[in-house]
């Protein structure tokens, strides 16, 4: 069984790493509809 602080980590990685996909897809929605801007 793995340790607390590696499933921590784990969850750390994860976490960050949706929050920089979720960066990724509102940035290029915003650079595809630069008009839009005001929906959002």
């Amino acid at each position: 069984m793995t340790s607390l602080t590696s499933m921590c980590e784990l969850a750390c990685q994860l976490v960050k790493k949706n929050l920089e996909e979720k960066q990724l897809e509102e940035e290029q929605a915003v650079c595809n509809a630069p008009l839009r801007k005001e929906d959002v």
